[in-house]
């Protein structure tokens, strides 16, 4: 330690001899730190920590190949084949990520939020169970009646203040009423910045999601 203490302060006074160049060094370290910290901030939650839902190594993203490097959303067609002919996977949702406008009933200002839209079947397919209320279990995909949204923790704090009377309550998106079916925990969220889930009114959106029967399966689907 004694050594370790005087290697310090030689270094000490050797930079105060040389501000310039103790300034650099500085500011050097200080990019250096920074950069090391986002790139494992990144490799972290991409690679290191495990998905939110139970058994995530079975959960897949279903795409269609149209390139040796390209790939793309499905469309209505593809998903509903691809539910139909399904062999290898036990359960499959469709999503589509959407940015929503989301205005109170009970007042305040609009709001700008990332959302998707989804099947009936995209929370049972995730393993995901509200904190409060429920899903859209049981539910089948509707083009009429009721339209139901499922909403994310940011947005039960912003909208609710975390109260229990969200669910039930009515917000409107883009203009349309929408009753609050459930509320999920934080960090369940997919995909990542989510706010808001809502019943498909269409027949599918095009992005399927996908639990496989087995760890390994091949995912992706190339059309002729």
């Amino acid at each position: 330690m004694t050594d370790l203490f005087l290697d310090l302060r030689y270094g000490l006074r050797t930079l105060l001899k040389s501000p310039g160049f103790a300034i650099i060094a500085w500011l050097t370290l200080a990019v250096g730190i920074g950069a090391n910290t986002a790139i494992f901030s990144v490799v972290n939650g991409v690679l290191l920590r495990p998905l939110p839902y139970p058994d995530p190594e079975r959960l897949v993203n279903v795409w269609t190949a149209t390139g040796q490097q390209s790939r793309d959303n499905h469309s209505a067609g593809d998903f509903i084949d691809l539910s139909e002919e399904n062999h290898s996977l036990s359960a499959i949702a469709g999503y589509r990520s959407f940015p929503f406008t989301v205005l109170s009933e009970r007042g305040g200002e609009p709001s700008q939020v990332e959302g998707v839209y989804v099947t009936a079947a995209f929370f049972d397919v995730l393993g995901v169970a509200p904190a409060a209320g429920r899903v859209f279990s049981g539910v089948r995909d509707r083009t009429a009646g009721e339209k139901l949204v499922v909403i994310g923790d940011a947005l039960w704090q912003q909208l609710f203040d975390r109260g229990p009377d969200a669910v039930g309550a009515r917000i409107r998106i883009d203009g349309e009423p929408h009753t609050v079916a459930g509320v999920l925990k934080a960090r369940t969220e997919f995909p990542e910045t989510t706010k808001l889930w809502v019943l498909s009114g269409k027949p599918v959106p095009p992005s399927p999601l996908a639990i496989t029967d087995a760890p390994l399966v091949t995912c992706r689907t190339s059309l002729a």
